[in-house]
């Protein structure tokens, strides 16, 4: 166990919707950690499972990013105690297991931290994505869907999503903009800029942006009774009242370090385009690349500044 304190504090910020020991119940999330693996939106190798009442996630992370999260702690504490709208994921463990009794295991690092759909049920989802604000490898959906999509109008324009997770070109086809009201979206942009900001001084990037539509007629409770209100926002307009949003930044426990500059360089060299906007580019300019896509998702495609 790591960082004691500062991890009861986290919990204790968010205890108005939490309650740790009664979501990781092992007799009631028994199936959950049976049927555990990698999902749609997980990396490649990365072991985790959501919590039967769906408010927690629990999932293996790597070495370097236990000492990452470790050396980030302290001033992440800070952060979101000083921005308790921050749409940063909420750690609430970090722990080590190790087997003694099988000598050749290595020891496994594992976090708990608060699933973006805190309490939704999958049935309640609507869709997900994952944004980056890279344009490359970015689609989930197939081009011919998405372009009798962009071509469809009025009611033939609601989509039917049978992706768990999409991506940042279908984001923008499919739902344009985040349709929620003028004052929201000035709260959600002010947050992504100190969120980023946070981030780009502690030299993290390859973060996303977790955005999940939701339909609040199954959302158990409705949204969520808690202070920090931002991470689930109402849309608003026709055909939407019944419709929110749970949004927040996930993964950011990548620096731009060497695996990463290599990552980018074969990336570049097999598509012999050095201009090409893949996902993994250097702190400062993954950032600015963030803010641009956070001002898209409220203003629209057409916002490219």
């Amino acid at each position: 166990i790591f960082a004691t304190r500062i991890f009861e504090g986290l919990v204790a910020r968010d205890s108005d919707y939490l309650r740790v020991a009664e979501s990781l119940e092992p007799r009631i999330n028994e199936s959950a950690i049976l049927s555990a693996g990698t999902a749609d939106g997980g990396r490649s190798g990365e072991f985790f499972f959501f919590s039967s009442d769906h408010r927690l996630l629990l999932k293996t992370i790597s070495a370097d990013e236990r000492q990452t999260l470790i050396g980030l702690l302290p001033a992440y504490w800070d952060h979101v105690n000083m921005h308790p709208n921050s749409l940063l994921s909420r750690f609430y463990g970090l722990f080590e297991l190790r087997f003694d009794d099988v000598p050749s295991q290595a020891p496994i690092s594992l976090i708990i931290l608060q699933n973006v759909n805190v309490g939704a049920p999958p049935t309640s989802l609507i869709a997900c994505y994952d944004l980056k604000g890279s344009s490359v490898n970015r689609q989930v959906v197939s081009e011919e869907r998405l372009e009798e999509h962009r071509a469809s109008e009025g009611e033939q324009r609601r989509f039917n999503v049978t992706y768990r997770v999409m991506k940042d070109i279908d984001f923008f086809t499919i739902e344009g903009r985040l349709k929620i009201s003028e004052d929201d979206a000035a709260r959600f942009l002010t947050e992504v800029h100190s969120d980023v900001a946070f981030l780009r001084d502690a030299g993290i990037m390859d973060y996303s942006l977790f955005v999940s539509k939701v339909d609040q007629r199954r959302y158990y409770g409705g949204i969520p009774n808690t202070k920090h209100a931002l991470r689930f926002i109402r849309a608003v307009g026709e055909d939407q009242e019944d419709f929110s949003y749970n949004l927040g930044i996930i993964d950011f426990l990548q620096r731009y370090n060497l695996v990463k500059k290599v990552e980018r360089g074969l990336k570049l060299v097999k598509a012999l385009d050095p201009r090409l906007d893949i996902s993994a580019i250097d702190v400062p300019r993954y950032a600015e690349r963030f803010l641009s896509l956070a001002k898209r998702m409220v203003h629209g495609e057409e916002h490219s500044n």
